[in-house]
């Protein structure tokens, strides 16, 4: 396999600033960076100020990072019926703005869970929820980035005919892109590590969502094995997908024009294995 072209990158933490974490993601060279512009486990957003917002895009342009996400809360599940007060249509459209703001390229939000409701009537609460918030931030260029899952509990979207069934359903491409989970697809059922059927998975989701509309990939190695449907990440060649599993899974990608698509780790010990990581992925990982 040639050199790594996907820019490389990953999750960044925000607690010392938005700056900061720009710095940081300089620091190790990566490309790409992923962060939570509010807490993972909160819906109120962490205020950027316009000095922060100016320093940041001078800062961007000056620096190698090609593509940056924002995360959406944990707390959020649109497969369910949306409260009265509308806090979690405000707090993804939140977001999707601030997104826009800091030059990113939109905000990532899970497939939710149906919690004993029926599979059909989640789902379709999940569409019109995203399409709520479509409207709410018309006439922004960030996307909303639906983020496959492992099927962990009453996870919807864990089969890729069924995330297709979703994406088509909301209807706007434009605006909908896709964040591909290598650990949750891993944990659905999809191996990676053997080149045919990493090859299948892939001509399925072409087939059902289309390569050409993920935005990013969480490139996380699995914690659990192939079908487990529980989503646990693990640090790169230390997981059940492995090295070689990995490898074929951008090397399959590339093949269906995914070639730069940003690759964002996850994984599970932080900035200083991040450093190792994005290293590996820089020489030999990759070579």
């Amino acid at each position: 396999m040639n050199k790594i072209k996907n820019p490389v990158g990953a999750h960044f933490s925000v607690s010392g600033g938005f700056l900061c974490a720009f710095e940081e993601a300089v620091s190790i060279r990566a490309e790409a960076m992923q962060i939570f512009a509010k807490s993972p486990m909160q819906a109120k957003l962490k205020s950027v100020t316009k000095e922060e917002v100016e320093a940041i895009k001078n800062f961007k342009d000056r620096s190698k990072i090609k593509s940056l996400v924002i995360h959406a809360s944990y707390l959020l599940n649109f497969a369910k019926p949306v409260s009265s007060d509308g806090y979690q249509i405000k707090s993804l459209a939140e977001d999707v703005i601030n997104a826009e703001v800091l030059g990113g390229d939109g905000a990532v939000i899970h497939l939710g869970k149906s919690l004993g409701m029926d599979k059909g009537e989640a789902i379709k609460n999940y569409v019109e929820n995203i399409k709520r918030v479509i409207k709410e931030t018309d006439g922004s260029k960030a996307s909303i980035i639906l983020e496959n899952t492992a099927g962990q509990g009453s996870e919807i979207g864990y089969l890729f005919e069924e995330f297709g069934e979703i994406y088509k359903s909301i209807g706007n491409k434009k605006r909908v892109k896709v964040c591909l989970d290598t650990a949750h697809a891993f944990g659905a059922g999809y191996d990676w590590r053997d080149s045919k059927k990493c090859k299948e998975a892939l001509l399925l989701l072409d087939k059902n969502i289309g390569i050409k509309n993920i935005a990013c990939v969480h490139f996380n190695d699995s914690k659990k094995p192939l079908g487990s449907r529980v989503d646990r990440h693990e640090d790169l060649g230390h997981g059940t997908i492995g090295v070689s599993g990995l490898k074929n899974f951008v090397s399959e990608l590339r093949k269906f024009g995914g070639e730069s698509i940003p690759l964002i780790l996850e994984t599970p010990q932080g900035f200083e294995p991040y450093k190792e990581q994005i290293r590996l992925l820089h020489t030999f990982f990759f070579g």
